[in-house]
């Protein structure tokens, strides 16, 4: 192969790097991807090409083009068939979850609530099985931290709200048990946890669990609020979306699935 058709490879090699990423992580993977578009786009459009042009295959620069495409090609459809469904997300997925883990997010509930000082709250996410997020609410005031912060200054954030190394390790393997991915909870509202269940490209989905039954005022108020669907008489999922794609869950996703599900 000549020195000019490595250079034609380096598109398609990083279009396969960019597939490895959305089966690590979606969410990560397309923030990178909308952040650096006038990077990606070109890079995809280039790959493309240079793989069309190479169709002749008369060189054996041409070839090792061509195989390369189609193992991008194989390499998406695995992606697709495989990963992409294990990162959706949608309330029959959530009915399902929530029907076989409710045990076990109630016990995370009445752990994560009993275990913190009072007027104190916590938010933590684990990406991977690392503390991703961990921010603390005490009397009003809040103080988030992310990532490489979070670990380091996990110990003093945990005096803060009163957790012990044994409860904060509680908590995490509690939210591991229940197979979600972080949890909201505050002793200034201990009747109302949110655990946050998947992330889905910018948008995150959550079960809203209360230890008693919605008021009725909640519940007029969960039956107008697009990112809410309720589920049972004291359990309602919620969606949220992030800077690109739907903020709500879809009004007619949102219709069908109660029409189906009767919550009260």
């Amino acid at each position: 192969m000549k020195a000019i058709d490595f250079l034609k490879l380096i598109p398609s090699v990083l279009v396969s790097a960019g597939i490895v990423a959305f089966w690590y992580d979606d969410f990560m993977a397309l923030w990178m991807v909308v952040a650096l578009i006038w990077i990606t786009l070109p890079v995809l459009l280039a790959a493309i090409v240079i793989f069309f042009l190479s169709l002749k295959r008369k060189t054996v620069g041409q070839r090792v083009i061509v195989a390369y495409g189609v193992f991008n090609v194989l390499l998406l459809a695995a992606y697709l068939l495989i990963g992409a469904p294990k990162q959706r997300c949608n309330p029959e997925i959530m009915e399902r979850h929530y029907e076989k883990h409710a045990a076990e997010l109630d016990d995370l509930c009445r752990y994560a609530v009993d275990a913190l000082d009072d007027s104190c709250g916590v938010t933590l996410e684990w990406e991977h099985g690392k503390l991703n997020k961990f921010h603390v609410t005490v009397a009003g005031r809040r103080d988030n931290c992310w990532s490489e912060e979070a670990v380091a200054k996990k110990d003093s954030l945990m005096a803060v709200v009163g957790l012990t190394a044994e409860e904060f390790d509680g908590i995490c393997e509690r939210v591991k048990k229940a197979g979600c991915i972080g949890i909201e909870v505050s002793r200034s509202k201990p009747h109302t946890v949110e655990v946050w269940f998947r992330r889905e490209g910018f948008g995150r989905y959550d079960f809203i669990i209360k230890d008693s039954a919605f008021s009725d005022a909640e519940r007029a108020d969960i039956m107008e609020d697009m990112v809410l669907l309720p589920y049972n008489e004291r359990v309602a999922f919620q969606y949220g979306g992030g800077a690109v794609g739907p903020q709500t869950f879809s009004r007619e996703a949102r219709e069908e699935y109660m029409e189906k599900h009767k919550a009260w």
